[in-house]
């Protein structure tokens, strides 16, 4: 099973078709305070490349009563027969935001999952119409904390979107029990290194594949191509 790519922080139509032209499995817009900060008709904007958004064709409904661990498994299970040979999956990033304006630029921009932050609560994906990704802080994480209800856990660096590592022994422990998807700091020099000690399900690089602030093609390719050859 080859690691997925999630290219995040997308700002222009052009950082989508290179993330295309890429084949990367998610591209990620920006909801929450930030630089890369979009609004409903800007991120439609920089979506147009994307056709048919809005949604997954299947759910986990927790009255099943999946342990955590099964969970999650379930779920990426179906996440890569979702992305086989299809376009990549849309990712609204959010963080302290409430469920109904997550809600409402889901459906305004037609999402397919939404990514709520570390401070934001597990039981937030109740409230929430879309399968969501759960950032957990990776500096910190352990399976003890984690909860169903997310269909993926993210694990970043305390400050997300700023191009920052953080230890990678959690993140191994962690990645030994749970499919997860690795962020902080990745770049085309150092995510080969961090696939082999961790072994995530997928990865997330935004400042990464970025010149000056703004996406590079040429970095977004090169990613992808580490990523590939590390798998």
């Amino acid at each position: 099973m080859s690691v997925k790519v999630k290219i995040c922080g997308l700002m222009q139509p052009e950082d989508t078709l290179a993330a295309l032209e890429a084949d990367a499995d998610f591209v990620g817009v920006v909801f929450a305070e930030s630089k890369r900060r979009q609004t409903v008709e800007s991120a439609r904007k920089v979506l147009a490349p994307i056709e048919k958004r809005g949604g997954l064709p299947f759910w986990l409904t927790v009255t099943e009563g999946y342990p955590p661990q099964e969970w999650y498994f379930q779920a990426a299970q179906r996440l890569e027969h979702t992305l086989q040979g299809k376009r990549p999956l849309v990712v609204g990033v959010f963080q302290d935001q409430t469920p109904e304006e997550i809600n409402r630029i889901a459906e305004e921009v037609e999402l397919d999952m939404v990514q709520i932050g570390g401070e934001d609560p597990w039981e937030m994906t109740s409230d929430l119409h879309t399968h969501t990704i759960k950032t957990v802080r990776g500096g910190s994480a352990s399976f003890g904390e984690v909860r169903i209800g997310p269909y993926l856990c993210l694990l970043d660096s305390q400050d997300s979107g700023r191009g920052q590592t953080f230890p990678w022994d959690r993140a191994t422990r962690l990645a030994l029990q749970m499919p997860l998807m690795l962020a902080g700091g990745l770049n085309a020099d150092n995510v080969r290194e961090a696939i082999q000690k961790v072994r995530p399900w997928a990865v997330d690089v935004s400042s990464g594949v970025e010149r000056e602030g703004r996406k590079d093609p040429q970095l977004i390719k090169e990613f992808v191509r580490r990523v590939r050859e590390a798998a």
